[in-house]
């Protein structure tokens, strides 16, 4: 099952015309709460993979934090992989 958090209704909204085997809700990737209502403590992965490398970067802690099995960041700054990858991201 893919699950994807949207924050801008608009993009959420082509996003489930475009996704239709995915559930697309719009929300903050970086919301604790949403994160635990949709069940990220059993998620095999968390991909975040916004325009923003900061939110990318707190939504994967976040998930790994909540439970989620893996994680994986979209992030600009090469200089940073080696100290995510240290801290499970």
């Amino acid at each position: 099952d893919v699950t994807l958090i949207e924050p801008d209704p608009a993009r959420a909204e082509e996003a489930s015309d475009l996704l239709s085997s995915a559930l697309v809700i719009q929300g903050e990737p970086t919301d604790r709460d949403l994160l635990m209502d949709e069940g990220v403590s059993s998620a095999d992965a968390f991909i975040g993979a916004t325009e923003a490398q900061g939110k990318n970067i707190l939504s994967c802690f976040l998930a790994e934090k909540l439970g989620a099995h893996s994680t994986i960041a979209l992030i600009d700054q090469l200089e940073l992989v080696e100290l995510l990858y240290d801290v499970g991201i």
